[in-house]
């Protein structure tokens, strides 16, 4: 049977109709997490977290971390004992796996429980502040099977 060029430019176009209506409803099945739900403000406080990160850069010896069993060994810079801040554990796949832990040295040490996290990549996050100064340290980090 030969189709007129008519009928093949109808089935042309309804084929592309259906092509688009089905990405339309693809797109809208799709889910979407943000980073944070208050991204705007902390956008806006960006300048804070780059000069958090230079006087981190400018530190003799810097943040180093060790991950062992189910657990990070983190050593924060000489002469920090007294700095205030938070270690996150950042899932990018899934914020349900998110941690955050309020910083407490021992000796310029901190132990974070990751025991019962799942194994993946992680985005350690580390933001303290000694004598209002911040410093901001940030590293991939991957829990191994």
């Amino acid at each position: 049977m030969k189709l007129n060029w008519g009928t093949r430019i109808f089935i042309l176009y309804a084929g592309f109709v259906l092509f688009m209506l089905a990405m339309v409803y693809k797109t809208f099945r799709t889910k979407v997490d943000l980073v944070t739900k208050d991204y705007y403000q902390q956008e806006i406080k960006y300048q804070g977290r780059i000069e958090a990160i230079s006087n981190t850069k400018k530190l003799d010896e810097g943040i180093n971390y060790e991950v062992s069993g189910g657990s990070v060994f983190i050593k924060f810079p000489p002469g920090h004992e007294d700095a205030v801040g938070t270690v996150t554990l950042y899932r990018p796949s899934n914020k349900n796996y998110d941690k955050v832990f309020e910083i407490a040295l021992d000796k310029n040490q901190m132990l974070v429980s990751i025991a019962n996290s799942p194994r993946g990549l992680y985005k350690m996050m580390i933001d303290w502040t000694l004598d209002s100064t911040g410093y901001y340290f940030e590293d991939d980090l991957y829990l191994q099977p």
